[in-house]
């Protein structure tokens, strides 16, 4: 999380095909083919805006980091969005809102 108190998370193929309903590549060829421009936003990504999910994430050490130094963004590994999962982790988190996703994985 940036000091905005927003963070940035990369979604690959299998994780947009799962939210969106398209692949990361298929979205970024559509964009290019409409705008001319493979890094404009697509609009296709406007169905998670206020959409509720657990997100497993890979965190680099400063070892792996590059020379990159724009906004972090967190890889996504693994996401859940079944509603009823979501409301077992609400009503089971702990004090700090912590909850391991192998936890959680049990549910399903």
């Amino acid at each position: 999380m940036d000091d905005s108190g927003h963070s940035s998370f990369t979604l690959l193929d299998r994780e947009c095909l799962d939210i969106i309903g398209k692949t990361a590549a298929s979205l970024r060829k559509e964009v290019e083919k409409r705008t001319g421009d493979a890094t404009h936003f697509p609009e296709d990504i406007e169905v998670i805006i206020d959409k509720r999910g657990l997100f497993k994430v890979r965190l680099k050490t400063k070892a792996e980091g590059s020379s990159y130094k724009g906004p972090m963004s967190y890889g996504v590994i693994s996401m859940i969005t079944d509603q009823k999962v979501l409301k077992v982790y609400e009503s089971q988190k702990n004090g700090n809102g912590l909850e391991e996703l192998s936890d959680m994985e049990k549910v399903n």
